[in-house]
């Protein structure tokens, strides 16, 4: 499942993503996706790298962040 934000950092990518991501997940009846798959244009690095990870331990379905250049 994907969603794409056109925040200026990661942080507010992930910021704005992820409680919609969440909830299309995993409210109840919901077919439960392999994957939630944040994207954006910002590259990944340092704090966020460290956060998507605290992420995928404390949530039940795997969360990934994309960065798609608009070049």
């Amino acid at each position: 499942m994907f969603e794409i934000k056109t925040g200026l950092t990661v942080r507010s990518c992930l910021r704005e993503a992820l409680g919609q991501l969440l909830e299309y997940a995993l409210w109840p009846g919901a077919t439960k996706p392999a994957q939630l798959v944040v994207v954006g244009t910002p590259p990944l690095e340092g704090n966020a790298i460290r956060y998507i990870q605290e992420l995928n331990k404390a949530f039940p379905v795997s969360v990934s962040y994309r960065q798609v250049s608009l070049d």
